[in-house]
């Protein structure tokens, strides 16, 4: 099993937004500037974050989920995440609705919503 939890964002939301607002980054990836709360991103990144068995998890970068499980098998995971998000938003389009999963985050004071494939 690998203790990583991959994450696929399309979207600006959540924990992303805090690091973005924070850093213009989200999971150590630069985002151009300007970009809004909840908005769509340029284009599907991948944010993969630790699977923590109490409290919170903690965003890695790819380097991160490199040094944990190696350049092939965390190039696996990127890719085959960014490909499951981007049939499932391929497939939501075509149904001309889309199935975001709503999140609450205790920084925002309001509910945000945006895709996430997990794994």
């Amino acid at each position: 099993m690998v203790e990583i939890e991959c994450v696929a964002r399309g979207y600006l939301s959540g924990s992303g937004w805090k690091e973005y607002r924070e850093r213009g980054t989200v999971c150590g990836i630069r985002l151009p500037s300007g970009l809004k709360e909840s908005g769509v991103l340029p284009e599907p990144i991948f944010t993969p974050t630790t699977k923590a068995q109490t409290g919170h998890d903690e965003g890695l970068s790819f380097d991160g989920v490199v040094s944990m499980v190696g350049r092939d098998l965390a190039t696996r995971l990127r890719d085959l995440t960014l490909g499951i998000y981007q049939k499932a938003a391929r497939y939501a389009e075509s149904k001309a609705s889309s199935s975001p999963i709503r999140s609450s985050n205790s920084d925002s004071s309001r509910a945000s919503w945006y895709w996430a494939m997990r794994y």
